[in-house]
């Protein structure tokens, strides 16, 4: 029997420009949800650039912390 969260990994597929990708999806009961929404990755961005911030003894401009934050966060995902 399948838990009711589980991971899967669809296989490849060629955008427009044939590039191949790969989609993962979430899947929780019924629905699919294929990324976080960006409310959600705001947040994330968020709480890494305050910590970025606090490990640097919040030394500058706080626009820099947050740029670094979103470079990461964006990359990660």
């Amino acid at each position: 029997m399948k838990s009711e969260t589980q991971i899967s990994n669809k296989k490849p597929t060629a955008n427009s420009a044939g590039v191949k990708e790969r989609k993962s999806s979430i899947h929780t009961g019924n629905t699919y949800d294929l990324a976080p929404n960006e409310s959600d990755i705001r947040k994330v961005i968020e709480s890494r650039a305050y910590l970025m911030a606090e490990e640097n003894g919040f030394k500058g401009p706080p626009l820099d912390y947050w740029l670094a934050a979103e470079q990461e966060v964006r990359y990660l995902l």
